[in-house]
């Protein structure tokens, strides 16, 4: 019997990258190499991006590059607007082509559940959405402007009443960390939800030897963005090197707040001990070249990049939020601070930087724990269990949960 066909929705996908754009790739090629037949669809935001082309094996087409391509010249209700015939474009073009698939994925609960939920319900296909992080998360980001509330409020709101279309068919909603789980259940939503974690390629990302310079190195691989609390990070970092001069701190990745972060370490007398590495395609190399892992993040959903590190068989200082405290067992594999603490994220780096005992026998366990718990084949075997499933009709499966 053939496998399902499948098609994969993500409101942003390369060149934009992030966890959610790298686990939908990676989530795609295994599958395709499974014999899935997996197609991405997505949002053309800039006009110069290609509506169609091939990334890594899995076909991607981008849509509504006609209204969103110049979008960002916009004042903010024509930028909103123009978004909602983007996502609309977007719907159309699911149910046009809806003969092409068997199963309909999307890679958050958003505005594209609208039409996804649509399709789904008239079309007669199950409905797959991947929690990523809490509903929460676009109110919070909006706090301090009415406006920008009220708009995060109506799109936080709108998925959850189209949820309403797919309610007592073959569609589950899947949780990728045990807080959105139990969010996701406490929300009574009307679909039931699995909690499939993501996984990471153990044999791509592996623990090189470790030198003098590395265990001295710390390395954080975040967009530059105010979830990843970079600035946070910036002014644990200050007491940090004041205890430990010949420390040194690596910032992977680029996004919207670069400028004003350097600024920012500049002021705080960092700019010795900190380097902005830029975006990097393969993260492999940035990893092995530290020997300890931070994300200092205000919200998560399963952060692939801590996933990554530790697979690299780097301890990890993280803070206390979703998928991060699944990830790390405080006094095990790293260190927990509440987000926001500044001095608890210094705490946990000074104590891995000047006590080598502590960071090996954590290094060992965070390998340990991708390889027993975070495996990419081990989610990979849940979602292709879970997708034949559903297009052969049926609703539920049980899936391993980490404990």
């Amino acid at each position: 019997m053939a496998e399902p066909r499948l098609c994969l929705v993500i409101g942003t996908f390369f060149p934009e990258v992030g966890g959610a754009e790298v686990q939908a790739l990676n989530h795609a090629r295994a599958l395709r190499e499974t014999g899935f037949d997996v197609e991405i669809v997505t949002l053309r935001h800039r006009r110069e991006w290609p509506a169609s082309e091939v990334i890594d094996d899995v076909p991607v087409r981008r849509l509504g590059g006609r209204v969103l391509g110049n979008r960002t010249r916009l004042p903010g209700l024509l930028r909103k607007t123009a978004y909602f015939l983007g996502v609309t474009a977007l719907g159309w073009d699911l149910w046009r082509r809806r003969e092409r698939y068997d199963v309909l994925c999307l890679f958050q609960l958003n505005l594209l559940t609208v039409p996804g939920a649509v399709v789904s319900a008239l079309a007669g296909r199950p409905l797959v959405i991947q929690l990523h992080t809490d509903v929460q998360a676009h109110i919070r980001k909006a706090a301090g402007s009415r406006r920008r509330e009220i708009m995060a409020r109506l799109e936080a709101t709108l998925p959850r009443l189209a949820l309403r279309l797919v309610r007592g068919g073959p569609s589950v909603i899947v949780a990728l960390s045990s807080r959105t789980d139990r969010e996701a259940r406490a929300a009574r939503l009307g679909l039931p939800v699995l909690h499939i974690p993501n996984g990471v390629d153990t044999d791509r990302f592996r623990p090189a030897l470790l030198t003098e310079e590395r265990s001295r190195t710390v390395v954080c691989v975040a967009r530059l963005a105010y979830p990843k609390g970079i600035d946070l990070l910036l002014r644990a970092w200050q007491i940090v090197r004041q205890r430990v001069p010949e420390a040194r701190l690596i910032v992977v990745g680029d996004g919207p707040l670069q400028s004003e972060l350097r600024r920012l370490s500049t002021e705080l007398g960092n700019d010795e001990t900190v380097e902005f590495a830029g975006h990097h395609d393969d993260v492999v190399p940035q990893l092995q070249r530290a020997g300890i892992a931070v994300l200092a993040s205000r919200w998560e959903g399963m952060p692939v990049a801590l996933l990554e590190a530790m697979a690299c068989g780097l301890p990890a200082v993280a803070t206390r939020v979703s998928g991060s405290e699944d990830i790390v067992q405080s006094g095990q594999n790293g260190f927990l601070a509440e987000p926001g603490d500044i001095t608890g994220l210094a705490n946990g780096l000074l104590t891995l930087l000047t006590d080598a005992e502590k960071a090996a026998s954590f290094s060992r366990a965070a390998r340990a724990t991708i390889e027993e718990r975070y495996a990419l084949r081990r989610s990979n075997e849940d979602y292709a269990a879970l997708y034949r499933r559903l297009a052969g009709g049926t609703e539920w499966i049980h899936v391993r949960v980490p404990v």
